[in-house]
């Protein structure tokens, strides 16, 4: 949980997707946002509208020292910032204090039952979907997407009763090992940010981190191709588009786009 004594949010980045999504979450709790980022995007104005304070020029040191103190201000930045972002050393200097974006995130969804949705591809399609699924039941949810869904025109979803939280676990920068899930869900395992993994095995042992993260009782939906890859928990389902997995469909009309979903007794 992020402690409520702070009176700014500030963003370093705030144009990103993954950023974007967790400013319009303070922006959407009450809390006054600020942020900056190089290039102004149709996001940014969108972000702009909502009530977001947002500029695209570096600030000088004086500028964010007459608005921003350390003990009134949280900062979150986004890795793709670079190091000598002259704001984000400034902040860095005075002692603010400043989360990583994934830092952020998986304390908001300490306060959730949290559906975390990781794979190489396919998160942003599935944790959508997921979200889709939950706004079109009773139980509603809060949801961080990776992309901005057409029937909603937002990554984020907001409810102020919602018990659940649909987030994308993003292997990058092992930003996924920030969440603790009651359920995983993972679709795809292949090579991907060798910068940061240099080797499919260090990408494959970090998705086991992510296993081992799994809250007690919690459960790991995973691609039924990926079982042989890792050590699994109890509570593993697995689906896929053969037989061979616990959960399994098949297309019936491909004109109309009928799936038959079938489960293993």
């Amino acid at each position: 949980m992020i402690k409520e004594t702070y009176t700014y949010y500030y963003f370093i980045g705030i144009g990103g997707i993954g950023m974007s999504a967790l400013a319009r979450h303070f922006i959407r709790t009450g809390k006054k946002v600020f942020g900056y980022d190089k290039t102004q995007t149709p996001l940014t104005e969108k972000l702009e509208k909502e009530g977001i304070q947002i500029h695209f020029e570096e600030m000088s040191n004086n500028s964010l020292k007459n608005k921003f103190r350390k003990d009134n201000t949280l900062v979150i930045y986004t890795p793709a910032i670079p190091n000598n972002n002259a704001e984000l050393q400034y902040f860095r200097n005075n002692n603010f204090n400043i989360y990583k974006r994934a830092e952020a995130l998986g304390l908001i969804c300490k306060d959730y039952k949290n559906i975390a949705v990781a794979g190489s591809h396919g998160k942003t399609t599935i944790s959508t979907l997921l979200a889709h699924l939950f706004w079109q039941s009773p139980l509603k949810c809060n949801a961080f997407l990776g992309g901005i869904s057409n029937n909603y025109d937002t990554n984020y979803l907001y409810d102020k009763s919602a018990e659940f939280v649909i987030t994308e676990a993003d292997e990058y920068d092992k930003s996924f090992l920030q969440l603790l899930p009651h359920i995983e869900i993972i679709t795809a395992v292949d090579p991907d940010h060798l910068d940061i993994y240099f080797n499919e095995k260090i990408l494959i042992e970090s998705f086991q981190e992510f296993i081992k993260k799994l809250q007690p009782g919690g459960k790991l939906v995973l691609n039924h191709k990926l079982k042989d890859k890792f050590y699994l928990p109890k509570n593993t389902f697995t689906y896929g588009l053969t037989p061979e997995a616990d959960f399994w469909s098949e297309i019936t009309d491909f004109q109309t786009g009928t799936f038959i979903f079938h489960s293993q007794d």
